[in-house]
């Protein structure tokens, strides 16, 4: 008999999603968590009517660790010195964040107090610009597992451009270590970004009513995934924060006969620790003979759901 220690996770994830007002965005991004039936959402609103218990921003982790994420939406009145240091601490001890940016009207010495766990940084004296436009893939978009967003058949540089045009951006740049997965088509702002800031997550939205790539669709009588493809990956990529290693390799056994078949497998998971299929693992096997070394490499074979 063998004993093993388990780590048994939450089979439901709480997200607090915080703003200072109702609005579309507020109300799509909720309805897209949502369709998540591992996820449970609290909403809280600075000027009234949301249905967490909370009366009041925490400015204590206390409160905020009751949740996986938070998701920040219209913060410009949320947003305090004191409610900077407590998501700054948040992040830091294991939990993520996604910003949706509208605006730019946050106190200097709140932003100074956040500043070290966003994925962007914004210069002083930053204001929100008005203006229409659809983002572009940038670099990492292509290869990261939040932009998953379309069906086999689809292209997704096609189908980003035909989303209707976001309405403003904040100026900003990435951080070194950051993924930028969308950019402004003309000054390369980052739009969307994404990274690790020591155990947690961060997600910063730079731009504003990506609401918009829900409802237009719909009113057209098109298909409204990519939008909630788009919000159901990102909060997984948030969520993703257990130290699983993101490729396995093994062998069926630790010891083997002479003429013995040797079983080799290997499992790989991206990012958002999905299992991750399509990829070329090869493996360098190598024996002693005599004075020399022999090596040949071996292809693995695809068994499914990221298996080889």
């Amino acid at each position: 008999m063998q004993s093993v220690a388990v780590k048994v996770l939450p089979s439901r994830k709480r997200i607090l999603i915080a703003c200072e007002h109702l609005s579309w965005e507020v109300t799509f991004w909720r309805r897209a968590l949502e369709k998540d039936p591992h996820i449970d959402t609290d909403l809280f609103v600075s000027r009234g009517g949301g249905d967490t218990k909370i009366k009041r921003f925490p400015t204590d982790t206390s409160a905020l660790n009751d949740y996986h994420a938070l998701v920040l939406i219209h913060t410009s009145g949320i947003i305090t010195t004191d409610a900077a240091s407590t998501i700054d601490k948040y992040v830091r001890s294991g939990g993520s964040i996604l910003w949706l940016i509208d605006d730019w009207k946050i106190p200097s010495t709140s932003y100074k107090a956040l500043s070290e766990v966003l994925t962007v940084e914004i210069p002083p004296g930053t204001e929100f610009i008005t203006d229409e436009f659809v983002p572009f893939i940038a670099a990492d978009g292509y290869s990261h597992p939040i932009l998953r967003v379309v069906r086999h058949t689809e292209d997704l540089s096609n189908l980003i451009a035909g989303m209707p045009p976001l309405t403003g951006f904040v100026p900003a740049s990435a951080k070194p270590d950051a993924s930028v997965l969308l950019s402004h088509p003309e000054n390369s702002s980052p739009i969307l970004t994404v990274g690790e800031i020591e155990n947690g997550r961060c997600a910063i939205i730079c731009g504003t009513s990506f609401w918009r790539w829900a409802i237009v669709p719909a009113g057209f009588g098109q298909d409204t995934h990519i939008f909630y493809n788009l919000a159901r990956n990102l909060m997984q990529f948030l969520l993703a924060k257990e130290k699983i290693s993101h490729f396995v390799l093994r062998a069926g056994k630790r010891v083997y006969h002479s003429g013995e078949p040797v079983v080799i497998s290997a499992s790989l998971r991206d990012k958002s620790n999905q299992p991750l299929s399509g990829a070329n693992i090869t493996v360098d096997v190598s024996r002693n003979i005599s004075d020399s070394i022999e090596i040949f490499s071996v292809e693995l074979t695809e068994a499914g759901a990221g298996i080889y």
